[in-house]
């Protein structure tokens, strides 16, 4: 069940790890690898936190475990590409 909300059926999961893998190349002009990863993770974390806020989770996702389960997958698809980009 984990596996199928965090990525099987998390249909703006590929717009995530676009966007990780451009805000993390676009941070590496400025700062080191590490760090722009790290900055990516807490952009990640706090899109997410901006979603569950301005978004009506149940009637969106069904449930809290489930928005849970897909901004989980999507942090990780973000913080994933991210690291691939700058190492």
């Amino acid at each position: 069940m984990y596996i199928k909300y965090m990525f099987l059926r998390n249909s703006w999961l590929w717009i995530h790890i676009l966007a990780g893998g451009i805000l993390v190349k676009i941070l590496s002009q400025w700062f080191s690898a590490g760090v722009a990863v790290v900055l990516l993770i807490v952009l990640a974390i706090a899109w997410e936190a901006l979603e569950f806020i301005i978004s009506k989770v149940e009637e969106n996702y069904g449930s809290k475990e489930r928005f849970f389960l897909d901004a989980l997958g999507d942090i990780i698809g973000a913080v994933t590409m991210g690291i691939i980009v700058v190492y």
